[in-house]
């Protein structure tokens, strides 16, 4: 067994080299943009309103953009078609956000 003060100097030099490693150590937010097989010009953005959660698709491109939202332990949206300029709201009252993807 180690001597205590080990312990402790070992336990010590850990957490100086997990702060010295700063933010890049952390585990990064979620971005809400985050899409699977969409263009980059369809954008998703979530947030919690007084029904519950709510999945904001908004459709940049210059063209028709068909997606639906997928939801992490819960149910995912139907397909949306998205006109040019324009979004699609999916709400949603349990479950995470996971990505948004063509159909």
């Amino acid at each position: 067994m180690a001597p205590r003060t080990a312990l402790f100097t070992s336990l010590a030099a850990a957490a100086a080299l997990a702060c010295a490693a700063g933010p890049a150590a952390a585990a990064p937010a979620q971005d809400t943009s985050v899409t699977a097989g969409v263009p980059p010009c369809v954008s998703t953005d979530n947030y919690n309103d007084a029904s519950g959660k709510v999945a904001w698709v908004w459709n940049a491109c210059g063209n028709t953009q068909k997606a639906r939202v997928v939801i992490g332990w819960g149910p995912d949206s139907d397909c949306f078609t998205i006109p040019p300029g324009t979004g699609a709201a999916y709400h949603y009252t349990f479950g995470n956000y996971g990505t948004t993807e063509t159909c």
